[in-house]
């Protein structure tokens, strides 16, 4: 069993966006973050991750017994925004393991002005009910603006707005979830994660070394605080997790990850140009992410 929730884990390892949910991971009676990727990317990551877990397993006679599929479940806008449900089943292990690429969780609708974010609606979680594990974040794609974000209006209850301030967007379409989740899922069968805020390193005046970012960093910073304290995002997270009726187990990798402003790919990100200090380099920060939640896997 521990074999087969490492196996998982290190599946996660660079899944950073939207939810990740797993089916069978667990016996019982009853069934129950790269950066954006294009579909040819997810195949050659999918088939060099697999192929390198083969190899450690000492096991290439199985390689033809492994199924990947993917099927692009909405398409928005094939360069600014994509919904994807990525599926890949391990039949020697019997654990299927999905990728559903929600970065908001709630639902972005095509209506007559456009392109809408749904701040109370959710009906993608009809996707996700009867899974052993569910591995939930976002707030990474909250704080695009112009062309790179994904709507153009955001429809609030009967209210229709061209912004509103991110966080309290953010905390909003939280609560939807929040909601879905103590009405829709069985923790007697399913066990529920949230990934916390990933950080940025943009900004050097949160070290104390303002003419600074990422670029050019080679070294983590030392001690245990971030000096800018958590971000604002991270407190809203808690208080949701904190309201609900259902246990949601937190994978607080927000500080640990602050203090990684040398572990960003900076300049030599073969996906986005210029200074990336927003995601991160594999192999990398994320793998000790998978330590965690591997421990609290086998917990």
């Amino acid at each position: 069993m521990r074999s087969k929730l490492r196996f998982v884990a290190s599946l996660v390892v660079s899944l950073q966006r939207g939810l990740i949910l797993i089916h069978h991971l667990l016996p019982h009676t009853t069934d129950s973050c790269f950066t954006r990727p294009t579909i040819a990317n997810l195949f050659f990551f999918f088939f060099l991750l697999l192929l390198l877990l083969l190899l450690l397993f000492q096991q290439p006679s199985t390689i033809t017994s492994y199924l990947l599929t993917l099927h692009c479940v909405e398409l928005f806008c094939c360069l600014s925004f994509s919904t994807f449900l990525v599926t890949v089943a391990m039949q020697d292990y019997g654990v299927t393991l999905y990728l559903y690429r929600t970065p908001y969780l709630v639902d972005i609708v095509r209506e007559r002005v456009g392109a809408v974010l749904h701040l109370s609606s959710i009906n993608g979680g009809n996707t996700w009910k009867a899974m052993d594990l569910l591995i939930f974040n976002s707030w990474h794609w909250w704080t695009h603006q112009g062309k790179s974000q994904a709507w153009e209006y955001i429809r609030d209850g009967s209210g229709l707005y061209k912004d509103m301030n991110r966080l309290v967007a953010f905390n909003k379409a939280l609560k939807t979830w929040a909601n879905w989740v103590d009405s829709n899922v069985d923790t007697a069968k399913t066990k529920v994660f949230f990934q916390g805020i990933s950080p940025t390193h943009y900004e050097g005046r949160e070290w104390n070394q303002p003419k600074k970012s990422c670029y050019g960093e080679l070294q983590p910073l030392s001690g245990s605080k971030y000096p800018a304290g958590a971000p604002p995002a991270a407190a809203i997270i808690n208080n949701v997790l904190r309201m609900m009726k259902k246990p949601v187990y937190l994978l607080d990798i927000t500080t640990l990850s602050q203090l990684r402003k040398d572990a960003h790919p900076s300049t030599y990100s073969g996906d986005h140009s210029g200074n990336d200090c927003s995601h991160w380099c594999l192999p990398g920060l994320p793998d000790s992410w998978n330590q965690l939640l591997y421990a609290a896997l086998v917990m």
